[in-house]
């Protein structure tokens, strides 16, 4: 419980425990937490800075992206989005973001998805914006904040904002790698990685042509 004795997190079996009956505690100096119970001793690792959230919490899947958006907490696995709000303690899955989920962001007033089936606005409704597949990331350039880059599977990928939101454009010509990881310099130059290729240095015209 915290202070005012809302409960931070609860421990029962299939959350953290084995066994629900508890017959001793123990508190050891590193506030950490030592139960006695039917089947055996339970150590739970109170004192670490670290949780782990997993199927525990209702969270299936390997994590690739999360957000903690005002009181909103995105997780993206490779089953899906998944949310958290201050009201909840479990994680349900976002409708409609079923499968493999690479990034989740905020640009602008808009959260967005990357996924592997494509671009996704995320607000009462999940919209789609680029049917492209793969949207590994997302990146705002400097100083153009109705302009965004999106990495795919086969290279970038040009979005412009309308009305507030943002709308796909064109598939940015001359470049086709996989661009997973980005980074803008203070030039404006694009540096992408890659898995095995190394890393790639791209010099933008003022149109992204």
């Amino acid at each position: 419980l915290d202070q005012d004795g809302n409960i931070i997190r609860q421990l029962t079996r299939g959350k953290g425990l084995e066994n629900r009956t508890i017959l001793g505690l123990f508190e050891d100096d590193r506030n950490n937490l030592w139960l006695g119970q039917n089947n055996g001793i339970t150590f739970v690792e109170l004192g670490s800075p670290f949780t782990f959230i997993n199927e525990e919490n209702n969270l299936p899947g390997t994590g690739y992206a999360a957000l903690l958006d005002r009181d909103k907490f995105y997780l993206g696995t490779n089953t899906g989005l998944y949310l958290r709000d201050k009201n909840s303690h479990d994680f349900n899955v976002v409708k409609n973001t079923t499968g493999q989920v690479y990034y989740v962001g905020r640009h602008g007033n808009r959260v967005l998805l990357g996924h592997h089936k494509g671009s996704f606005e995320i607000g009462d409704e999940v919209s789609n914006i680029s049917t492209e597949s793969g949207a590994w990331v997302f990146l705002s350039p400097a100083g153009k904040p109705d302009i965004l880059l999106g990495g795919n599977y086969n290279g970038l990928h040009l979005y412009g904002r309308q009305n507030g939101q943002w709308r796909w454009k064109k598939k940015i010509p001359g470049f086709s790698e996989s661009s997973r990881i980005m980074a803008e310099d203070d030039t404006g130059n694009l540096w992408i990685t890659h898995g095995y290729k190394g890393a790639f240095k791209l010099q933008m015209s003022p149109g992204y042509d």
